[in-house]
């Protein structure tokens, strides 16, 4: 027989095997087999079946936030915006140590003693800190993380340099108290540290963090120890703010924290960050890698199934259209075939949203206190009130050694001259670089551990 006579028959078949597939409940195998014009005429909706079987296959879902930086693991993204923040507790632990090397040179400069410096001082930058810690907690829940930590570093920077500049010891109080007032924003980047650590590794980061307090400590001492006794208490100002001023350029490479983007509805800028910190740390396609987790999946029977059909339809629409053409059917495009799983939900954001609506006004007394009924209440009432008593003790004592530290090693004989070392440093070093140690026996033996390292 020639080649003519055989096209009805492969035509026949191809009829009958599409006509098979249709009468299938599946909506997916759905599609005219009647004449190759009727074929053409559904090629459109044969696509967008083909989309629904995609999407079926890859069963959408969202991911909450935790979910997702666990996936996405401890690396080079996380230790980046370590670096960052421990530059600004490092710097924290600089300017409140620097002021029990202050106080011998202040008062001499000013005709006061010595401890009455240090108790104006003290008074002066604890105070500041007391307001800024009930302050730059409800700014950086309202404006972000990232804008109050930057905002913080930069009150600080200023007032360390305009009081290294003081003209008076009153203008000196005011402008520490100041700087004391930005060291209470510091607590904010352990919250953005916090916020995009997975899980398993929040409590190892967060004591980390600790370890830059230690280094503020060794280095505030070796400053004074290169440039107190030449140069004075001014000058050793200046040089203690120049890891503020590092901190400061690099807050703006800090990301937002996506937990607080998340909170205020920017669900789509939350789920760009988790990308940037999932390309950092070796996922190049992190929504490809939700995508495949998902189909990795064993489907149910039923799925299997529907997917096998969906394949089978596919290839008998091919074998219809191209008979369509053989016989003369007029040449159309033919639309592209559907996209892979991953390339079909590109632009849909799988992070799952969670609005949060604040207070109009962050510094309101409502939003001030709203949390103090919740800390107080019959579940966490002893826990909150043994966690103050435990803190104020803290702070005492580390605090009130800090600041006494230096008059406690200070030299004998010629301390207080203008020739002579008037602190004896190497023993200064030895203790701020004894706060260094490990611990693994949980968070209570954690809170003992934290009273050498604040």
């Amino acid at each position: 027989m020639d080649g003519g006579a055989e096209k009805p028959t492969l035509w026949a078949l191809s009829q009958s095997l599409a006509s098979s597939l249709s009468s299938s409940s599946s909506p997916l195998t759905a599609f005219s087999t009647s004449s190759s014009a009727t074929a053409e005429k559904d090629r459109p909706s044969q696509q967008q079946q083909q989309q629904e079987s995609y999407t079926g296959m890859e069963e959408k879902r969202t991911w909450t936030i935790d979910e997702l930086e666990d996936l996405i693991g401890l690396g080079p993204f996380q230790f980046f915006l370590l670096l960052i923040a421990g530059l600004g507790f490092a710097a924290d632990c600089m300017e409140v140590t620097l002021m029990s090397f202050m106080g011998n040179g202040v008062g001499h400069e000013w005709g006061l003693s010595t401890h009455r410096t240090l108790a104006w001082l003290g008074f002066a930058v604890f105070g500041g800190e007391f307001v800024g810690c009930l302050i730059w907690g409800p700014v950086s829940d309202r404006w972000g993380r990232q804008k109050a930590y930057l905002a913080s570093c930069i009150m600080m920077l200023v007032f360390s340099i305009a009081s290294a500049l003081s003209p008076s010891f009153p203008f000196l109080l005011v402008t520490r108290a100041l700087v004391g007032f930005g060291i209470g924003g510091l607590s904010v980047p352990f919250d953005l540290l916090c916020e995009v650590t997975p899980t398993k590794y929040r409590g190892t980061m967060l004591l980390m963090m600790q370890m830059f307090w230690v280094l503020g400590s060794v280095v505030v001492v070796g400053m004074a120890w290169g440039t107190l006794e030449e140069h004075g208490w001014r000058y050793l100002t200046l040089v203690a703010s120049t890891p503020l001023l590092v901190a400061t350029l690099a807050i703006f490479c800090l990301p937002e924290s996506p937990r607080w983007l998340l909170e205020e509805g920017q669900t789509e800028k939350a789920w760009q960050v988790l990308v940037t910190a999932a390309r950092w740390n070796g996922r190049k396609d992190l929504h490809s890698d939700l995508i495949n987790l998902r189909c990795t999946e064993t489907p149910a029977e039923g799925v299997r199934e529907e997917r096998r059909k969906a394949s089978m339809a596919a290839t008998a629409t091919a074998i219809v259209v191209e008979e369509g053409r053989e016989q003369g059917a007029e040449e159309e495009p033919i639309p592209s075939a559907a996209p892979a799983p991953a390339a079909a939900a590109q632009d849909i954001c799988p992070l799952e949203p969670h609005h949060h609506h604040p207070s109009s006004s962050p510094l309101s007394s409502s939003s001030f206190l709203s949390t103090l009924p919740l800390l107080l209440s019959a579940a966490l009432r002893a826990t909150t009130l043994w966690l103050w008593v435990i803190w104020f003790s803290f702070g005492l004592l580390y605090y009130g050694i800090i600041v006494l530290s230096a008059s406690i090693f200070s030299s004998e004989g010629e301390a207080g001259t203008e020739h002579g070392e008037l602190f004896d440093y190497p023993t200064l070093m030895f203790a701020a670089a004894s706060e260094v140690g490990t611990e693994r026996r949980g968070r209570e033996a954690l809170g003992g551990f934290a009273v050498g390292n604040p």
